[in-house]
């Protein structure tokens, strides 16, 4: 067990033998965090690659380039233009690097099963409050947990609710007093904000934040209205920077043309109508703050990327 990730012994075995994935050697053991960036799932006679559920392709490189400097990985390459390279951010396994191919035409590698695409968490998550979800004021059943798991970081558990389409909620602590002291994470599909909030001095509740696009010109109360959801306010406040507008962007599946720190109250948006600049500033990202930044604002030229979460 390693502080920023699980201890594991990796091997693969396509066709006549087995290969390494992301660098990493079949039979040694080595660190990774598996639950936040994974090497795809490759499809050799088809050359194409699947990214776990939960999970979906890096394509901004500036998570490229985080991803990078985290165990696992030897750093980050270099950033450029392939036609036989995978799109977005991949590893090359013969230095275990990360690199990040701005040409999205390409979704497939031509170089074999040592370029592979690198996946990244579907979710982002916000701290929601103390202690995790219990019984309701009137004594309601408890609500609905999935796999409770002992031992992972914090980072980890994200992972794994990330990866269960029934997870909406997580509960969290690094200590548990009922488990030995050892690190507890359960996953929640149901949690009542009027919830008697169990040892709220050690147990942290987190919400799961999934990201969309909206049509151009909609709300996000509009937008998350239409996926079952509501919009979480915080989750949009949190947008202030180049890196973090390209990262939410790739998790509603998209990509920015450009970022700009241009304040509007319906950021963090991409502008969508032709209209934008002239017709010089379509596929941009919009990350400038204001104090009128709301669920509810709204601009007829743009797409906001909404965070979403259960209600």
């Amino acid at each position: 067990e390693h502080p920023y990730g699980t201890l594991v012994r990796v091997a693969k075995v396509l066709g006549k033998g087995a290969i390494t994935i992301a660098g990493l050697t079949p039979g040694f053991d080595t660190c990774l965090q598996p639950e936040r960036y994974v090497a795809a799932s490759d499809d050799t006679i088809a050359e194409t690659y699947t990214c776990p559920l939960g999970m979906r392709f890096v394509m901004s490189e500036d998570e490229c380039r985080d991803a990078a400097a985290l165990p696992g990985f030897t750093g980050f390459a270099i950033s450029g233009t392939g036609s036989l390279w995978p799109a977005g951010c991949f590893v090359y396994t013969g230095n275990n690097k990360l690199y990040f191919n701005t040409n999205t035409a390409t979704s497939q590698s031509k170089y074999g099963t040592n370029h592979v695409r690198i996946c990244g968490q579907q979710a982002t998550y916000v701290e929601k409050w103390d202690g995790r979800c219990e019984w309701d004021n009137g004594g309601g059943a408890l609500q609905t947990t999935t796999s409770p798991s002992l031992d992972l970081t914090l980072l980890q558990c994200q992972g794994k609710c990330s990866q269960d389409p029934d997870c909406l909620f997580m509960g969290y602590t690094a200590s548990d007093p009922y488990a030995d002291r050892r690190a507890h994470c359960m996953l929640w599909s149901q949690c009542s904000t009027t919830a008697r909030h169990y040892l709220s001095d050690i147990w942290k509740t987190y919400t799961k934040i999934v990201w969309y696009i909206g049509a151009k010109g909609a709300s996000c109360d509009e937008t998350c209205n239409v996926v079952g959801k509501r919009c979480n306010l915080e989750a949009l406040l949190s947008i202030d920077s180049s890196t973090a507008i390209n990262n939410v962007a790739a998790r509603a599946d998209t990509a920015c043309d450009g970022a700009q720190a241009w304040a509007y109250d319906s950021n963090p948006a991409i502008c969508t109508d032709p209209s934008c600049c002239n017709g010089d500033c379509i596929n941009t990202c919009t990350f400038g703050t204001t104090s009128g930044r709301s669920c509810t604002a709204s601009d007829w030229t743009k797409s906001r990327i909404c965070a979403c979460e259960a209600h």
